[in-house]
């Protein structure tokens, strides 16, 4: 491990390879030798397309190797944590039912849970891909607590969102339209549109589909909607 890396969260989803790609390659020359250090977090809900997020992080991860090869030697491999063998922090617990109970998370225990808790597991910061966006999500609980690094403020942040205070969150305050107007400008949107968001893919014929009903379907089709009508 190099305590050094910038260390992500990354799903394959949207805006978690947006932040990985925006480290590698938008950023590259900011950040001079920073190594990138994604994590994946297994079984830390019910949803079922853990195989396809890996799958589309290879597929990404090669096309980095042949197009960016002096950026891909800074990606370091990932690390995979098994959250059905992790155990919560009883404030993280405490927490998540909080918000729950106030009705800014959908459940209490979710993969929030175990965002909260890996950074305490592997005992490093670690980014997250949690976008400007509406609805009961982690930006919405923690955007007004952020400061200047992108991280939670102690003296003003209350008891139940601390519990993500081991969490960076670099494109808080950034939508996803304006996450693929930079990939466009940088020219990676097309590794951006290889991402995977779907959590309950259909399977037919030997294809995998995305359900087209899930929230993060609905968000990526609204997405694919405007870039179509600005363009």
């Amino acid at each position: 491990m190099y305590q050094d890396a910038i260390w992500v969260y990354w799903t394959g989803g949207y805006d978690s390879t947006f932040v990985v790609l925006n480290f590698l390659i938008a950023k590259r020359g900011e950040l001079t030798r920073a190594r990138i250090q994604p994590v994946y977090l297994q079984k830390c809900d019910a949803r079922r397309n853990s195989d396809i997020e890996q799958e589309t992080m290879q597929e990404i991860r090669e096309t980095i190797l042949q197009r960016y090869p002096e950026s891909a030697k800074y990606l370091l491999p990932t690390i995979f944590v098994d959250c059905s063998k992790v155990k919560l922090d009883a404030d993280i617990q405490s927490g998540m039912w909080e918000l729950y109970k106030m009705k800014r998370l959908r459940y209490p225990k979710s993969q929030y849970s175990y965002i909260a808790q890996a950074p305490r597991l592997l005992d490093h910061v670690i980014d997250s891909g949690a976008e400007l966006a509406p609805g009961t999500c982690i930006s919405q609980n923690v955007r007004p607590y952020i400061n200047k690094q992108f991280m939670l403020e102690p003296r003003r942040t209350p008891w139940y969102v601390w519990i993500f205070r081991g969490v960076r969150f670099p494109v808080v305050m950034v939508t996803k339209q304006q996450m693929w107007d930079l990939a466009k400008e940088k020219g990676f949107e097309d590794l951006l549109r290889r991402s995977w968001t779907c959590r309950v893919p259909k399977r037919i014929g030997g294809r995998v589909l995305p359900c087209g009903r899930c929230a993060l379907c609905k968000e990526r089709l609204v997405l694919a909607v405007i870039r179509i009508t600005t363009n």
